[in-house]
């Protein structure tokens, strides 16, 4: 199985740091949309910037990388919540004892982005996938200080490696997803925003203080659905690898009593389509500007209109205060992450308003 083209990248093990630069330095360039074909390199780029090509499996949003000569391909979760690069998840397509490179097609070039001596993970016990699915490109903020390299060191980050390197001109990447039900493919950009697909300019914030989430994409965001704040200011993370917004306990009752929702068995929020219609606005201050989730940017795609109606926003796990924002919200903004002046920028897409669901 095959996932629509990529990026190239050559992996095997190095310390990695990246140097600095301001969020406003970050270029937004115009690049063709890779919903076509790949067309010429596009003149606004350098050679060594590049997008990857991200589609959506079984609910969630992924890429495929090629190993070695590009004889093994392997189809990962796209993940921002995690820092590590692994694979062997489908016994069917177990990890390659030795694995010295990483080939991923852009769409913006003929060339090749590469990276030189990165370490990836051979995973031997598996955590939860969808089926066909064979790991994780981790594209968090910082090394995971619990796992080393063969050298010994902390294992640096996709992004680390390609700045370091030189492969890009800046340690930044833009991500532009699709809606589930909607066609058409997402991108990662590496090196650049893509002002092609944004229907607003960026706005930028810093990373939060709180820990953990400082050690993460982390944000301070508070949250209102209609004129009711439910959550006050607090500290969260952007997780591309997460498909739902996970808000505080009492949050959650307070949206749910709002909306006279139902609690599913698996912890999902369910409603009416009575109840679906007069949904109000969901909104997350962040920076002090407000990114609104209509009522069809709440609820997961539906089978069928007489289906039950589940509601994107779940319970934080182990009773936390803080929140993720995953799937449901970067599919209707797009996010960019810069490593180097340690912010995040949001912009809306021609997909924030879409009813799609």
């Amino acid at each position: 199985m095959s996932l629509v083209g990529c990026i190239l990248l050559a992996l095997s093990v190095v310390n990695a740091s990246p140097a600095h630069s301001d969020a406003d330095e970050i270029p937004l360039v115009h690049v063709p949309s890779t919903n076509i074909a790949r067309g010429p390199y596009n003149n606004q780029l350098e050679k060594r910037d590049g997008a990857i090509v991200v589609v959506r499996i079984q609910g969630v949003y992924a890429t495929t990388i090629y190993t070695n000569d590009g004889s093994v391909e392997y189809d990962i979760v796209v993940d921002t919540g995690s820092s590590y690069t692994w694979v062997g998840a489908d016994p069917k397509n177990p990890a390659d004892e030795y694995i010295d490179s990483i080939i991923l097609e852009t769409t913006t070039s003929s060339d090749a982005l590469v990276i030189d001596n990165q370490s990836i993970g051979a995973a031997t016990l598996v955590p939860d996938l969808p089926r066909m699915l064979d790991g994780v490109l981790g594209l968090g903020r910082h090394e995971d200080s619990s796992l080393r390299g063969p050298d010994g060191n902390k294992i640096p980050t996709v992004l680390d490696n390609l700045y370091r390197q030189g492969s890009i001109r800046y340690a930044v990447f833009g991500v532009y997803f699709i809606p589930l039900n909607d066609r058409g493919v997402g991108e990662i950009t590496f090196g650049y925003c893509n002002e092609a697909v944004i229907t607003s300019g960026l706005t930028y914030v810093p990373i939060t203080n709180v820990p953990p989430e400082s050690d993460y994409w982390g944000i301070d965001a508070s949250f209102m659905y209609g004129s009711r704040t439910i959550v006050n200011p607090t500290s969260g993370i952007v997780d591309t690898g997460s498909n739902a917004i996970s808000i505080p306990t009492d949050a959650v009752l307070a949206y749910q009593s709002a909306i006279g929702a139902t609690v599913t068995s698996q912890g999902w929020l369910t409603v009416s389509l009575d109840q679906y219609d007069n949904l109000q606005i969901l909104s997350i201050i962040i920076g002090g500007q407000s990114y609104d989730l209509s009522p069809n940017a709440q609820i997961h795609p539906r089978a069928s209109l007489a289906s039950p109606i589940m509601l994107v926003v779940v319970e934080s796990t182990d009773g936390k205060e803080s929140f993720i924002l995953g799937h449901p919200f970067v599919q209707r903004y797009y996010v960019t992450f810069n490593l180097t002046s340690s912010q995040i920028g949001f912009a809306s897409t021609h997909n924030t308003e879409s009813i799609t669901n």
